[in-house]
């Protein structure tokens, strides 16, 4: 059976089905209204027999998640209920990212097809600060860009030191607040990797904004193409 990929944000669902020897049946980007439209959209592919989708593999990276010990999960889990999931972060032993698991009034089809739901900057981690990543002592940001809203990570010395999800409406504002943020955790731009992906990390006016204060540094990436399906990517290789 074939595997579904999918990176959803806000507004829009970017997609791919693959046959288990990596082949790429579909390619696709859909616009979402609301989150009932993602749902939807999904149990019409899982009823395509053409696509014979067994497996689907999803992330969310606007999605906010939170640093947090350990010791703390259970007292999380009370406070915010049986939707709240645990993932390991590579090189953070004593520390766990907590998220709410996607749910749907819509799972009339879940039983027939399996779903993971992994947290993007959890494959992130493990692709780049993984234990087989050469140790890194200068800062990393890593900025994911959708239509209205923005996920700041930063690491340093290969560990996670701050999510957050940003909404901005223009290209100043998304700078502005990324230029607070690396201040607000002494982050110097002139020792800090800068890397663009998502949807909008190819528009023009934000990419000559930024690269006007910083020095981008895209090596993460073979080709251009690359930071628009970065975590398409990132999913395929946790399928695969």
């Amino acid at each position: 059976m074939n595997i579904l990929l999918t990176s959803v944000t806000t507004d829009q669902i970017q997609a791919e089905v693959r046959v288990p020897g990596g082949h790429r049946l579909i390619s696709t980007n859909v616009k979402l209204n609301n989150q009932d439209d993602y749902a939807n959209w999904c149990s019409e592919l899982y009823a395509d027999s053409k696509l014979d989708i067994g497996t689907h593999f999803t992330c969310f990276p606007l999605k906010r998640a939170q640093i947090i010990s350990r010791s703390d999960r259970k007292k999380f889990v009370e406070k915010w209920g049986s939707q709240l999931r645990f993932f390991h972060l590579p090189n953070q032993n004593n520390e766990v990212l907590a998220y709410a698991k996607y749910t749907s009034a819509n799972n009339s089809d879940a039983s027939e097809v399996t779903i993971f739901e992994v947290p993007f900057l959890s494959i992130f981690g493990q692709e780049w600060f993984g234990p087989m990543a050469p140790p890194r002592s200068e800062s990393t940001a890593l900025l994911y860009i959708g239509t209205q809203h923005s996920a700041l990570s930063l690491f340093h010395a290969n560990k996670l030191m701050n999510h957050a999800v940003i909404p901005f409406r223009t290209a100043e504002d998304l700078l502005y607040h990324f230029l607070f943020s690396l201040k607000q955790f002494s982050v110097s731009t002139d020792s800090c990797e800068v890397h663009l992906v998502g949807p909008r990390s190819d528009d023009e006016t934000i990419v000559e904004l930024f690269s006007e204060q910083i020095a981008l540094k895209q090596e993460l990436f073979e080709t251009s193409d690359d930071s628009f399906q970065f975590d398409l990517k990132l999913l395929w290789k946790c399928a695969s």
